[in-house]
């Protein structure tokens, strides 16, 4: 779902880009991200099907053979949900530019795309920490830990960014 999520997210900006004009300058960095995030968060819920389903796969295991299998799965499981939040963080900043910069008719398309990030990013962070609650090795799980309290600052942004949008059309 956070993939999916995301991919839709990207295809907004994306769209937002195609339909702005005069601003090439400022909108063309914008649409290389926004299209290369679309495409890394599809692959990222492709990768997140086959992780989850190497996590079911180990839990059927006769318990003696399990443990061998079940943790390099769960940390598997732990760390595409962490790349697609590490993905959402990189398109902060170009909302932030289609905000100011993009065509003023699609801004709701703006604040719709900072929503699905918020669910992609929330719901990726919620596959990593139960992922995380199984996971014996110390190590990688405060490294992932350590990485997940680097990206606190992305839902906020987004959520600002929303307000200001849902202000500007109330006004």
């Amino acid at each position: 779902v956070a993939g999916l999520a995301g991919a839709e997210a990207a295809a907004l900006v994306a769209m937002v880009c195609h339909l702005t004009r005069n601003k090439e300058d400022t909108i063309a960095p914008v649409l290389r991200v926004a299209e290369a995030a679309r495409r890394a968060f599809l692959q990222l819920a492709d990768d997140d099907a086959r992780t989850f389903a190497a996590v079911m796969t180990a839990w059927r295991l006769p318990t003696e053979s399990r443990a061998s299998h079940l943790q390099p799965a769960l940390r598997a499981a732990a760390e595409v949900p962490l790349g697609m939040m590490t993905l959402t963080a990189t398109l902060v900043e170009p909302l932030e530019v289609l905000f100011l910069h993009g065509n003023p008719r699609l801004i709701t398309d703006v604040g719709i795309a900072a929503l699905m990030l918020v669910a992609a990013h929330q719901s990726a962070q919620m596959n990593v920490l139960i992922n995380l609650r199984e996971i014996t090795d110390e190590a990688f799980a405060s490294m992932t830990r350590s990485r997940l309290r680097t990206l606190e600052d992305v839902v906020p942004r987004l959520q600002q960014l929303g307000g200001a949008i849902d202000r500007n059309l109330r006004q």
